[in-house]
């Protein structure tokens, strides 16, 4: 290089430090515990998980493991839950359904963005109403539990007597006032 060319170079530029505010380190140490309440129900469980339920029911949550952690506990949940199956059956059902839902949804969200007719904001706004509803809508379907009208009939015999016991209580506090 010439002299003239280093001359020429601009020189780095010296930054002067701000000073630090208190809001500034009030919101770092607001962030800072926001993390720590957030990821500390997660350790926990992950603690929890990894030692021997023995040890749990001997010694309680809060404790150090006397055997130590191990993956026990999930060795035997894969075995004894048939977890294989159940990912399996993910791997069928939902991921090709979710696929196939985000890619017809993408492809005509971009035909909606790029043409323009009498209803694609509509159309758009469905659409993307769909690729965000796909979380919720592969959720596993449980069986219902049954509506408390339809409660055996000796339930509701209980329930109608405990009723009437207690509107006869009623009337003796206010006799007896």
């Amino acid at each position: 290089m010439s002299a003239v060319a280093v001359a020429a170079a601009p020189s780095r530029s010296v930054r002067k430090k701000r000073p630090i505010r208190p809001a500034r380190v009030a919101l770092h140490a607001f962030l800072i515990a926001m993390v720590v309440v957030w990821l500390f129900p997660l350790a926990w469980a992950t603690y929890i998980s990894l030692r021997p339920l023995s040890d749990t029911i001997q010694h309680g949550y809060v404790s150090l493991p006397s055997n130590g952690l191990s993956l026990v506990n999930y060795q035997s949940a894969w075995t004894q839950a048939d977890l294989p199956y159940y990912y399996l059956n993910t791997l069928v059902v939902v991921i090709p359904g979710v696929a196939l839902t985000l890619l017809l949804a993408s492809m005509v969200a971009f035909c909606c963005t790029q043409f323009s007719w009498k209803f694609n904001l509509t159309v758009l706004m469905i659409c993307i109403r769909a690729v965000q509803r796909q979380q919720p809508s592969v959720r596993p379907v449980h069986r219902r539990h049954p509506h408390p009208r339809c409660l055996p009939d000796r339930l509701c015999d209980l329930r109608a007597e405990q009723l009437h016991e207690d509107d006869h209580q009623g009337d003796n506090r206010v006799r007896a006032g």
